[in-house]
């Protein structure tokens, strides 16, 4: 239970380090409103984690990630 939880938190941190460094802002972007820097987000990240997974953090739908 706690290594899920961990796992979840760790990916959480590295969206968030990969939004403010696409975004080139500081710590603290609300990547729930990174609109389509979303996509951006996930292909740099998808060979680390699953995308379903990066779907689910960033609240991106599935259909809109492949559209």
């Amino acid at each position: 239970m706690f290594r899920k939880e961990h796992l979840k938190l760790e990916l959480e941190n590295k969206v968030l380090k990969k939004a403010n460094e696409i975004l080139k802002k500081e710590i603290g972007v609300d990547y729930y409103l990174l609109g389509n820097k979303k996509t951006q987000i996930v292909n740099t990240l998808r060979e680390e984690y699953k995308i379903n997974e990066l779907l689910k953090i960033i609240r991106l739908k599935r259909s809109t990630y492949f559209y």
